[in-house]
């Protein structure tokens, strides 16, 4: 059994193989003090779970929301359950109830949040789940990607038809997040994909919204196409989105590759 929780790394795995799964990820903090990302991996003997959180609140608190989201993925993965749903539903339930707990033992008056992402890969089936605005692309056949619907005011403006779908990144709105986990103390609104077969090839990448904004579907299909690992895959884009983010006060940003060719 493995399991990682990555914040703060300074560097990023180019590609690590564990029980024939190869992946890659990097997290940084961009030109911020904190890096309130964090990257959770377990991988187990017949399943794995990738995780990535996009703490909020600022001063560091985002930190704190982030990590104990990753954490109780982990922590719940760990344990039996009866299906990849039943898996889900326990995960952001624990996430949600955990971060709440926090900040009232914290007294924070504005409250500590996070998005997550996380894609659970069960024999030779997997699922993803997601709230708020870190994403998930799936490359089915390595061709062009199909990805998380976004919980951002963005996202809405877009889906109205007020703003082109590529307007979404940039624009003003976009940090004005619908849902995440640490809301109100209600039921967490997750959404859960359909069951998806992991027949070769395919690719999954996992990111934040420090990563997404700065490398379009286009780049990442060119990268992918080029690249014969997660880990080459993921230094290319890593290279677009250090270039393309260039002297525009970066966020953290955060992101896992994985792939089977």
């Amino acid at each position: 059994m493995t399991a990682i929780i990555y914040n703060n790394s300074k560097s990023f795995v180019l590609s690590e193989v564990i029980n024939l799964l190869a992946y890659s990820k990097v997290t940084k903090s961009g030109d911020r003090t904190v890096n309130e990302d964090a990257v959770g991996i377990t991988i187990l003997k017949d399943r794995a779970c990738f995780t990535l959180c996009d703490g909020l609140g600022g001063h560091g608190f985002g930190e704190v929301a982030s990590n104990i989201a990753t954490n109780v993925f982990d922590e719940t993965f760990r344990r039996e359950f009866s299906s990849i749903d039943d898996f889900f539903n326990e995960a952001f339930s624990g996430a949600q109830n955990a971060i709440l707990a926090e900040q009232q033992r914290r007294n924070f008056r504005e409250g500590i949040k996070t998005t997550a992402v996380s894609l659970v890969m069960l024999n030779d089936r997997c699922k993803w789940a997601h709230i708020g605005d870190s994403r998930l692309y799936y490359f089915e056949g390595l061709g062009y990607p199909v990805r998380t619907h976004d919980h951002s005011v963005s996202q809405m403006l877009a889906d109205a038809g007020e703003i082109r779908e590529d307007e979404i990144r940039f624009h003003p709105d976009r940090s004005k997040l619908l849902r995440a986990l640490g809301d109100d103390e209600e039921a967490p609104r997750f959404e859960i994909s359909e069951s998806v077969s992991l027949s070769a090839p395919y690719a999954f990448l996992l990111c934040s919204d420090g990563f997404w904004e700065y490398i379009t579907e286009d780049e990442m299909v060119l990268t992918l196409k080029k690249s014969d690992t997660p880990g080459g895959w993921l230094k290319e884009m890593y290279s677009i989105v250090l270039q393309s983010g260039k002297y525009s006060d970066m966020d953290n940003f955060s992101a896992i590759s994985i792939m089977n060719k």
